[in-house]
């Protein structure tokens, strides 16, 4: 990436936030803090990356539902759509997971043996710690999608 591109996405990551902060004054009449800006930052940088790869390869379904479950994130979260921004965050990890396993087994379902699956193959990269935490976070979004209590 030269100067220019990088300057360009700096101005996408600004342009996104400001919509974001647009849309929480439209949609429930109150400001954005800065640690949860920051957070949606920290999104945007990936819709970007995101959109950078998609660009490489149009044809990755994968990276074209990552993109819109990021956006649907943080406008369920403004709106505090608790069950639908866990369904977000499900989808997220399990696309995450299709790109990271690249077997056609994953593209239907994600089940326990995918997880098994993503632990064996990664275990240079992917520390217990991050694992069980990737682990708790998909079995919080499963419970609020399907009515556990919380």
């Amino acid at each position: 990436m030269n100067y220019v591109e990088v300057k360009i996405c700096k101005e996408e990551i600004n342009n996104l936030i400001k919509y974001i902060e647009d849309y929480a004054i439209k949609s429930k009449g109150s400001t954005i803090d800065n640690k949860t800006k920051d957070f949606y930052r920290v999104i945007s940088k990936q819709i970007i990356f995101f959109k950078k790869v998609l660009n490489a390869y149009p044809k990755t379904y994968f990276i074209k539902v990552i993109i819109s479950d990021f956006l649907s994130l943080i406008l369920n979260d403004i709106k505090l759509e608790t069950r639908y921004y866990y369904l977000n965050q499900r989808s997220i990890i399990e696309n995450y997971m299709r790109l990271i396993l690249k077997d056609d087994q994953y593209v239907t379902h994600i089940t326990r043996q995918s997880f098994l699956d993503l632990k064996q193959k990664n275990q240079s990269n992917l520390s217990e710690k991050e694992y069980t935490k990737i682990m708790n976070e998909y079995k919080i979004a499963c419970s609020y999608i399907h009515g556990g209590i919380h």
